[in-house]
């Protein structure tokens, strides 16, 4: 299904008009129950993009329904999703596929030259985090597909899941990973961690370079902490047992004793360092140290042999960083020349399907929705806006459009609900086609290729294009199902009236399906006395009163068949907030232009209203007779205008002189 920019603003489908940020309020954000990273850019790309196949939507529906009558198996897989840990295997199968040589520089790794930045580290981290956390992934696929054949589920989908997600799919891969990496390197997403893992997540060969350095490293830090605890009993004895420091590795200076500043302040023999100022030697009892650095309530220091000491780390360190590196992209190199990148690209697929699946699942049993029946009408019962139901007081409303009734003129006073009615037939059909249930009593939906939608609170400010000219622009376009909010607004009303109603008879004409919400009450009654057979009235009901003095309005907010009987209650609504005389003064207003209005209706000739009636007869004659009506529709179509016309000669505003002639155009 296509969209326009313009339906995906107005419908508030990812971002809520009055939000600056995306967030709630919208339909992803309803429909995102989605625990992976692949699950919720298919979500997104569903939700702009929505299925237009109807044997795909149906396996959709089937996949829901079959979760929904299961709990056991949908709460188990909605657990095991969770376990992915955001992991993306979509963005590592895309590294994996990177023309990326293997460049092995001298000091720590393929990423680091001579000095090593922040860039370069975050670059070699990243490299193995994407390795742990691809054999993560896979072990989590393995269970995932053990869950679903124990599951013994039949549904075409989730057994689709199934069988790519199965040993065949993982096991080559997850084989290539187990001869590299140590059989307890996990994946986690802290930077310390990480760090660590560098160090020993690769399984080394015996007496190669990573194994030999690995015992170097090993046997400096025993010493090191030997050293430790040699100069903690000096310490000890100066300062206590409780204001003894810690060994602490630094990344910036390497291994360090960490004071506690109250503890050691008294022995910084010169001025007092402000946080983060390097100072020089200082001598805590015995123990001379230097390169001391205040941070925050703690002081940090070394001493000669520990600083000695602290480099051999760093070097060894470089060394087994620089061969982990060289196995890590060797072992991406390994999987893509194998050509399990596709492989993985099916799993992340499959996963991505499951979880939305889930997702939908999800938002069905908690919201209440029911599965729609796909077909040629549009038939919703008890159809609730799936965003503003969860208001108190939501009025759920019918909606009803056939295959040959399909333009739907919506009639109501302000804030009566049209404009919430119309977009709530928009979004059930979005939610049916992205596979998902709709939240209503029933519903039956017809397939969906496009959907416009035209709001008259979007103006184009930025090409300069008001709203009528934007109305004129966008309504070029033939589409499936049409939203139309107030088309018209922005120009005068005699104008607005004739360009609501001329788009109106286009679109009748294309047979597109459209809810076409109005405040042109005539506009309604046109369109049915034209097509009686192809447009369906429809409003809002409202009711008002005034009671001494106060005005009462009630906005039911329910959606009746027919035109609207009344006029809108501005008046009344605001004699609630402005001053009695400016409210009398309206009214006159109000007055003297119905008055004016029917004085030049009565000052037109019988000849000049005779002429305009039979011009327009012959005008809708003329039309009917080059549409693509049958002949029983057409023969209804004339024996209307001739009633109408008759209509007129009744009521006088037609002189019947010369009623011979007009009487055999009508009958023409």
């Amino acid at each position: 299904m296509r969209m326009d920019k313009a339906a995906i603003q107005a419908l508030e489908l990812l971002r809520n008009g009055r939000q600056a940020q995306p967030g709630d309020n919208t339909l992803f954000a309803l429909a995102n129950n989605t625990r992976t990273p692949e699950g919720r850019r298919l979500l997104t790309r569903s939700v702009l993009q929505p299925m237009t196949n109807e044997e795909e939507i149906n396996l959709h529906h089937d996949a829901v329904e079959t979760l929904c009558g299961d709990e056991d198996v949908f709460r188990k897989l909605r657990d095991w999703l969770k376990e992915f840990d955001g992991i993306d295997l979509e963005s590592i199968s895309g590294w994996v596929s990177e023309d990326q040589p293997i460049g092995i520089v001298s000091s720590s790794g393929r990423h680091m030259s001579a000095a090593v930045g922040a860039h370069e580290l975050s670059q070699a981290e990243g490299d193995l985090s994407r390795v742990l956390g691809l054999k993560s992934y896979l072990k989590n696929v393995q269970a995932l597909h053990q869950l679903l054949r124990a599951a013994d589920v039949t549904d075409h989908l989730l057994a689709s899941v199934a069988s790519k997600t199965g040993a065949d799919k993982t096991g080559p891969t997850l084989g290539l990973l187990a001869a590299v990496l140590q059989e307890d390197a996990a994946y986690s997403r802290s930077a310390a961690e990480i760090g660590h893992a560098r160090m020993w997540a690769i399984r080394a060969l015996p007496n190669d370079a990573i194994d030999l350095a690995r015992a170097e490293h090993r046997r400096t830090r025993e010493e090191a902490e030997a050293y430790f605890a040699l100069k903690l009993a000096l310490f000890q004895e100066v300062l206590g047992e409780a204001a003894a420091p810690k060994l602490f590795d630094d990344k910036d200076k390497g291994l360090c004793f960490k004071f506690k500043w109250a503890d050691v302040r008294q022995y910084v023999d010169t001025d007092e360092p402000q946080p983060g100022e390097i100072w020089g030697q200082a001598k805590i009892g015995c123990v001379r140290v230097n390169l001391g650095i205040r941070r925050g309530e703690h002081y940090l220091c070394q001493t000669d042999r520990l600083l000695e000491l602290s480099q051999q780390l760093r070097v060894h360190s470089d060394i087994i960083t620089k061969e982990s590196d060289k196995y890590v992209l060797e072992l991406r190199n390994a999987i893509a020349e194998a050509g399990y990148v596709a492989d993985l690209t099916s799993i992340s697929k499959a996963v991505a399907q499951l979880d939305l699946i889930c997702s939908h699942a999800e938002l069905t049993t908690t919201h209440g929705y029911v599965r729609p029946k796909l077909g040629k009408e549009l038939a919703l019962i008890k159809a609730r806006h799936p965003i503003m139901e969860a208001r108190r007081g939501f009025v759920p409303n019918d909606v009803f459009s056939g295959d040959d009734t399909k333009f739907v003129v919506v009639t109501g006073t302000n804030m009566g609900g049209k404009t919430t009615y119309i977009k709530t037939i928009a979004l059930m059909q979005i939610l049916a086609q992205i596979g998902c249930f709709v939240p209503a009593e029933r519903a039956a939906v017809p397939i969906c290729d496009r959907i416009f939608v035209r709001s008259a609170t979007n103006d184009n400010a930025a090409g300069n294009a008001g709203t009528f000219a934007v109305e004129m622009d966008e309504m070029s376009v033939i589409l499936h199902l049409v939203i139309i909010d107030e088309l018209g607004r922005g120009t005068s009303t005699a104008e607005g009236l004739g360009l609501a109603a001329a788009m109106a008879e286009e679109l009748v004409k294309k047979k597109s399906r459209v809810f076409f919400a109005t405040h042109f009450l005539d506009l309604g009654k046109m369109l049915n006395a034209w097509y009686p057979s192809q447009v369906l009235n429809v409003h809002m009901t409202s009711h008002g009163s005034v009671e001494d003095g106060h005005a009462t309005i009630s906005l039911p907010h329910t959606v009746v068949a027919g035109p609207v009987n009344n006029w809108d209650y501005g008046l009344e609504l605001a004699s609630r907030y402005f001053p009695a005389s400016l409210i009398e003064s309206a009214r006159n207003w109000s007055k003297y232009h119905q008055e004016q209005a029917e004085l030049s209706r009565k000052k037109r000739t019988s000849a000049e209203m005779k002429s305009a009636a039979e011009v327009a007869l012959m005008h809708h004659m003329e039309q009917a007779l080059s549409s693509q009506m049958s002949n029983m529709e057409l023969a209804e179509r004339l024996e209307v205008m001739t009633d109408q016309y008759k209509a007129l000669e009744e009521r006088g505003e037609v002189s019947n002189e010369g009623g011979e002639a007009s009487n055999d155009n009508a009958e023409a």
